[in-house]
């Protein structure tokens, strides 16, 4: 499974996965100047910078079985309408 998820709001957390079983988990920044940030799992309420896997312009984020997170996973730019693209196996 791929796709680009659209952040509603900039700066505020949304789920982008459920949680599930993976083999391979990749996540990147498709922006061209704005941060994005990732936490992998806990309530979506509880997301914030904080605890957040910083992605900037470009970068990724990549697990492979064993190490993959089935846990539900949270996302959020700096502004509305960008987009992170999730790739899920």
């Amino acid at each position: 499974t791929n796709q680009s998820v659209v952040i509603a709001t900039g700066n505020t957390f949304q789920t982008i996965a459920t949680a599930a079983g993976r083999r391979s988990l990749t996540i990147q920044n498709n922006n061209a100047s704005d941060s994005c940030w990732i936490v992998i799992g806990g309530a979506l309420g509880s997301a914030t910078k904080g605890i957040a896997i910083l992605l900037g312009s470009g970068a990724s984020y990549t697990r492979y079985y064993p190490l993959t997170p089935s846990d539900a996973i949270h996302g959020t730019c700096a502004t509305s309408s960008d987009t992170i693209y999730i790739d899920i196996q």
